[in-house]
């Protein structure tokens, strides 16, 4: 049988880490994190995506809608226009109608072609000289206020600008059926 003195010298020289092998282990533990660092990072990105996105995508997304020079003064014209759509990570355009209305002191208005009372869609009355919905009879003037009927608020007004002349329109999604105007 060995002695403790010979098996404990055995087992120093017989198991002794070289220099290389250190350098060796750390590498890999190093490339190991890497790998691991990366893969979280990939798979966190959809998911930061997702918190920041639509913060992004609701500040401003305005539309181009038509050439001002194309819209008649004093005459409500309905336009359809394309604007981008967002469902979590489905990018698409919608498309979408508004009322533009050109004054002649060179004031526009945009209008949501939702009525404010049921979300049913209103039409230009050309005879009547008024916006009519079919659905529980609401009538309003060319600017928007209510003439009669259950509506309970004026027409909802889009934000809109004018930019080299042109107009462009954010589509925005209104609560229907309460007083207040709030964006849905």
């Amino acid at each position: 049988m060995m002695s403790d003195e010979n098996h404990a010298g055995l087992s120093d020289t017989n198991h002794k880490i070289s220099p290389g092998t250190i350098k060796r282990r750390g590498f890999l533990k190093i490339a190991a994190a890497a790998i691991y660092g990366s893969i979280a990072v990939l798979l966190g990105l959809p998911f930061l995506k997702t918190l920041i996105t639509p913060a992004v995508m609701k500040r401003s997304r305005f539309s181009k809608v038509a050439e001002l020079s194309t819209i008649p003064v004093g005459e409500p014209v309905d336009i359809h226009f394309s604007a981008p759509a967002q469902d979590a990570f489905y990018h698409d355009q919608a498309m979408h109608t508004v009322w533009v209305l050109r004054g002649k002191n060179g004031s526009v208005s945009a209008f949501s072609p939702v009525c404010p009372h049921l979300g049913c869609h209103y039409d230009w009355n050309n005879k009547a000289r008024q916006f009519q919905c079919p659905c529980h009879a609401s009538t309003f003037a060319a600017d928007g206020t209510v003439l009669g009927g259950p509506a309970p608020r004026s027409l909802d007004t889009l934000p809109h600008r004018i930019v080299n002349g042109a107009l462009y329109v954010r589509w925005v999604d209104y609560t229907p059926g309460i007083p207040e105007k709030v964006a849905v």
